[in-house]
């Protein structure tokens, strides 16, 4: 296998994501697209806007995720060190 001078194989490799191994399942073509894009290709104005509207909703619904869990974790130790305090209270009397 040829390297350049760099001891690169001259082929360019990248990271796999979930979502593209996704794309792959759902339709074959449109990963190939998306993958080799034709010469001179610019997406349409509505495409790109409709996928920062979509990155905007997923991190709004991941940090409200997030708060949640959060807040559940505090009501759990909470309400965990009420029947503790409760249970030694009982055992005091």
């Amino acid at each position: 296998m040829p390297t350049g001078a760099d001891g690169s194989s001259g082929e360019e490799h990248y990271w796999l994501s979930a979502s593209g191994i996704a794309t792959f399942v759902y339709c074959e073509r449109k990963y190939r697209l998306k993958q080799n894009l034709p010469a001179g290709y610019t997406e349409p104005g509505e495409v790109t806007r409709r996928k920062e509207s979509g990155q905007l909703y997923h991190r709004r619904r991941g940090f409200a995720l997030f708060w949640r869990l959060i807040v559940q974790g505090a009501m759990l130790t909470t309400s965990l060190l009420l029947i503790a305090i409760a249970v030694i209270l009982w055992f005091i009397h």
